[in-house]
């Protein structure tokens, strides 16, 4: 019985730090380039997708957005985009080009590289929560 209890011991802490390590190279959140010009490249990872935004540099309008989904193998990136994707701008074909292809990923100290260009990780905005005392005190009358 001891055995029994000392090998599913084992046996979950071995699963533990597979999982752990297995995660341990996927990006979450959401991380921002700037290209020529002002222009940026936000990237927006969850667990399965990434959201791909390229901002115009000029006037900071949105050229081109969609949400798929991504890998990561042997330190390389690749997200999947169709051969040709639906936006009338060369800037964000040139940019969807090189992400389609595997290039290089390493986590960064502000963020995530991703072909030599880092990619910052944004701030997590603040939640503001108001618990039941700083709630009467505003409603009570003065």
């Amino acid at each position: 019985m001891k055995k029994a209890l000392k090998l599913t011991a084992l046996c979950l802490v071995l699963v533990m730090t597979v999982l752990t390590l297995a995660s341990c190279g996927a990006p979450s959140g959401k991380y921002t380039a700037s290209y020529f010009l002002g222009g940026k490249v936000t990237l927006d990872f969850t667990e399965e997708d990434v959201t791909v935004l390229i901002a115009d540099p000029i006037l900071g309008t949105e050229l081109f957005k969609k949400t798929t989904t991504y890998t990561i193998e042997d330190d390389k990136i690749t997200i999947d985009f169709e051969e040709k994707e639906d936006t009338d701008s060369d800037v964000a074909q040139a940019i969807i080009a090189v992400l389609r292809e595997p290039v290089p990923y390493a986590k960064a100290e502000e963020g995530i590289k991703i072909n030599k260009v880092t990619f910052t990780k944004d701030p997590v905005p603040a939640t503001t929560e108001t618990t039941a005392e700083e709630g009467a005190d505003e409603k009570a009358p003065q």
